[in-house]
């Protein structure tokens, strides 16, 4: 049953989002919206709506061990295997120096989040409140970016012609993600209890993977269109989205606590062990293009994450 849910969790969620884009395409072309700002604003916000609703219906279900490590899996996920995998096949150059603001926004919000867990096993206040204005300053330094606004959009639909009003897509669009996140979260738990591997550990791995569905097709997408600067924002935008809106805001709203405490700050020490090489990395390759060796281990840097993740809960739990 599991591998059923897992399989149309995956359907659902990719033709979920391509309804959600060829209902928002249009507007982006009629109103010239700057790349980036589109990359950031629009299609890092619609590309995270898996982790949302996933997020959103753990924490209804009371499924608290889900959340935090589908955020970082997914989040990881995107800055190794899909980034890898897309920028070797399209022979990609990534400017890693020019998006400082990108890393670092994503990692000043996750810090507030693990001092606050070094406190309390909630969502304080004042966290939040911290969360939220560093959105909104990361927004507002992309949106100054004259780097990575140089040129005007227009994007064309992934379908055409269009059959459908923009608010058919768009509400047939939300559906199935909704669908698609639920059918995932309740796919996990189920191979959770076959394998009698913790739910932490699947969520991380194959949630985290799943839920990155959109910004692969989102980036394939993107790149094939030549709209580089805008590709390499979304990546950037949906950690920073998947971190506030996918993690901190549900988490707070949701009133529930992360009793789990030592799991949690291990999961903060692997996310940043992980995206820390992953950096250091990019800024030594500067404007080059990725080897296909390179490739390879920033995919064996996620599995190694992962391996991590699976040897922490087992360390927890037997010691």
């Amino acid at each position: 049953m599991w591998f059923v849910f897992l399989i149309l969790s995956i359907f659902s969620i990719a033709y979920g989002f391509w309804n959600l884009f060829n209902s928002l395409s249009g507007f982006l072309s009629r109103w010239q919206i700057k790349p980036v700002i589109a990359g950031f604003i629009v299609f890092s916000a619609i590309t995270s709506l898996p982790e949302v609703f996933a997020a959103a219906y753990s924490l209804n279900r009371q499924y608290t061990l889900v959340p935090l490590p589908m955020v970082m899996g997914s989040n990881l996920f995107n800055y190794t295997v899909l980034l890898a995998v897309v920028v070797v096949l399209k022979r990609v150059r990534i400017n890693a120096t020019a998006r400082d603001e990108d890393f670092w926004a994503e990692i000043l919000i996750s810090i507030v989040l693990f001092f606050n867990f070094l406190e309390t096993p909630a969502i304080h206040s004042l966290s939040l409140l911290s969360v939220v204005l560093l959105f909104i300053v990361y927004g507002f330094l992309v949106r100054k970016s004259k780097l990575r606004n140089r040129e005007k959009m227009a994007f064309s639909s992934m379908e055409l012609p269009r059959q459908h009003h923009w608010w058919f897509l768009f509400a047939k669009g939300l559906v199935f993600t909704i669908a698609g996140a639920i059918l995932l979260v309740e796919g996990s738990l189920s191979l959770s209890a076959v394998t009698g591997i913790t739910s932490m550990v699947w969520s991380y791995a194959v949630n985290g993977a799943i839920v990155s569905i959109p910004e692969i097709l989102l980036l394939i997408y993107l790149i094939n269109d030549n709209q580089i600067s805008a590709s390499l924002s979304t990546i950037a935008g949906s950690g920073v989205f998947n971190w506030v809106m996918g993690f901190a805001v549900p988490q707070y709203f949701s009133g529930l606590v992360l009793d789990e405490t030592l799991h949690v700050r291990s999961l903060f020490g692997i996310y940043y062990a992980t995206i820390f090489i992953v950096f250091l990395w990019l800024r030594y390759k500067g404007n080059k293009e990725l080897k296909k060796t390179e490739a390879i281990a920033l995919i064996s840097l996620f599995c190694l994450s992962v391996l991590a993740v699976f040897l922490e809960v087992n360390f927890c739990q037997n010691g």
